[in-house]
């Protein structure tokens, strides 16, 4: 699966660095203060008051019951390949840090098919440095953010290694006719009358509509094995390369379980009808 992105590119706080290897971010905070010395910048410390609390005991029913829970049909871990190209708009002089969080939309099985559908998308936040001018003492920048969406599709197929699910009840209709009036199919009828069906007859149905259980979803984990790299202009100009674009390949690792709520009996577990848990000392 391979995605273009185009990025585009919100403001965000400046910053200078001297040194190639060394970045000093100055926030906006300090620059005021560095123009004006003489103000010292006040900070103040909050300490949050510790409020008391004590266990409750709990009153359980002990003898037995029918409960209505999800159940644990199934769980998997998915592989999903990843490749994907992000076009800059503009070029960048160097990368920071990039953070990546996966999002799932859509996780649906499909009933009596074992079939499971997938998709969603990893949010990528990369901050870098744009190059604004450079002197004898090294390079002026501004640090910016980037967010870009990279979306993903799959299916693939379940195997219930735990339980197999309730099975599918379908809704059904019959319909039955009834003769509204015996004898007037007997009496001589001239061919200038006209006889509708549903004069005759009445049509009756037996409509029986089944609610089953769905079968959903739950996002255990998530697992992100990726390489990225970085597309830069051929042309270096003063030892400096500008970057405009960055290759993506890599792996993802999505664990699910597949549950479906169902009656469950739980035992009794003392011959009375209350248990009564008291806490701790």
């Amino acid at each position: 699966m391979m995605v273009n992105v185009r990025a585009e590119y919100p403001e965000d706080y400046k910053e200078i660095y001297i040194d190639p290897n060394i970045i000093h971010i100055m926030s906006q905070e300090k620059k005021e203060n560095k123009e004006y010395p003489e103000e010292k910048l006040e900070s103040e410390e909050i300490f949050m008051e510790s409020c008391p609390n004590k266990q409750v005991e709990i009153v359980a029913l002990a003898s037995g019951a029918v409960v209505k829970i999800p159940a644990l049909l199934a769980v998997l871990k998915v592989q999903i390949n990843l490749e994907s190209l992000i076009e800059l708009s503009e070029p960048i002089f160097h990368i920071k840090e990039i953070k990546k969080k996966v999002n799932i939309s859509q996780c649906i099985l499909m009933q009596d098919t074992e079939v499971l559908f997938i998709r969603g998308f990893i949010r990528k936040d990369i901050s870098y440095y744009t190059k604004v001018n450079s002197g004898y003492t090294g390079a002026f920048g501004e640090v910016q953010t980037l967010t870009i969406n990279i979306p993903f599709k799959c299916t693939t197929l379940v195997k219930y290694n735990i339980m197999e699910p309730d099975k599918t009840v379908k809704s059904t209709i019959k319909e039955f006719v009834c003769i509204k009036d015996k004898n007037i199919l007997d009496e001589d009828i001239s061919e200038s009358v006209k006889i509708v069906y549903e004069d005759l007859v009445s049509i009756n149905q037996d409509t029986n509509e089944y609610y089953n259980e769905p079968i959903y979803c739950e996002i255990v984990s998530s697992k992100i094995i990726e390489n990225e790299s970085l597309i830069v202009n051929t042309e270096v100009i003063n030892q400096e390369q500008r970057i405009h674009g960055i290759k993506c390949d890599g792996i993802l690792y999505i664990t699910i379980r597949i549950l479906q709520n169902r009656l469950i009996t739980i035992p009794a577990i003392s011959s009375g009808q209350e248990l009564t848990i008291l806490p701790k000392l």
